[in-house]
């Protein structure tokens, strides 16, 4: 029997109204980059609205501009740590940890 993708889509959109508001997980996101910078900024921001729309409000990611939780540069250290719940970056702004992360950003 063939299922239909929007069918998977709506069982599982069911699934996860289904489950309460005290099941529901709230993560903070430090970016390097401001909301309002196109393509790589609002992306995140889009992102975080298209997960609270699909989960049916049982996760949120709360985008945070560059300098509201920790600094820019600060942001791949404080989520190793655990102090932020999770990062928007690039990995041109992990250098000085991983040394050949720059090559990854650096693609033309």
């Amino acid at each position: 029997m063939k299922i239909g993708l929007s069918a998977i889509v709506l069982i599982l959109a069911s699934l996860m109204m289904a489950t309460s508001k005290a099941d529901s997980k709230d993560i903070e996101m430090q970016s390097v980059f401001p909301k309002s910078l196109p393509l790589v900024g609002d992306t995140a921001a889009d992102m975080s609205a298209r997960i609270a729309l699909l989960t049916g409000g049982s996760l949120t990611i709360s985008f945070r501009n560059p300098g509201e939780l920790v600094a820019a540069g600060e942001v791949w250290d404080s989520v190793s740590t655990g102090a932020v719940d999770a990062g928007w970056t690039s990995p041109g702004f992990v250098d000085g940890v991983i040394p050949a992360a720059a090559l990854f950003s650096a693609f033309s």
